[in-house]
């Protein structure tokens, strides 16, 4: 069984995840992941994205949210509520790794998702966090021209 999805008809660093059965969808399916697997590479997408590939980083945390989001909306994911505090967590995470208050608010949004409509205020943020770099990198390119 594979699910079809917006998500699977993109891709951000490459073509190798291009094929009709996916790779996060055999996790969904076929091994029974659940939304920890999404959640891990969305926030590890988030956190480095300042340090390592920008704008990419943070559209690849976009697109596996949107992938849970779409495997929520299938009946594919369970939804959970956090077992542990993570509000703690989260803020001991975001203060020693240095997270902007928009980057700690995705990361406590995916933690405590209980429905897709709550991992799209999560996209909605990281639309804003994707422009607003967007928008510094043009402007850093036109200083840049002669």
């Amino acid at each position: 069984m594979t699910t079809k999805s917006s998500a699977n008809d993109t891709q951000f660093g490459g073509s190798h995840y291009q094929t009709e059965y996916q790779h996060w969808d055999f996790l969904a399916v076929a091994c029974g992941y659940g939304e920890e697997y999404y959640i891990g590479c969305a926030t590890k997408y988030i956190t480095r994205y300042k340090k390592k590939n920008g704008l990419e980083d943070l559209y690849k945390a976009r697109h596996f949210i949107t992938k849970l989001a779409e495997l929520m909306e299938a009946g594919l994911g369970r939804g959970f509520t956090a077992q542990v505090p993570y509000d703690k967590d989260i803020a001991a995470f975001c203060e020693a790794n240095e997270q902007d208050e928009d980057q700690c608010f995705v990361l406590t949004v995916l933690f405590e998702a209980l429905y897709p409509h709550h991992l799209r205020e999560a996209i909605d943020r990281l639309n804003l966090m994707i422009d607003k770099l967007e928008r510094k990198l043009l402007d850093h390119n036109k200083e840049q021209l002669p």
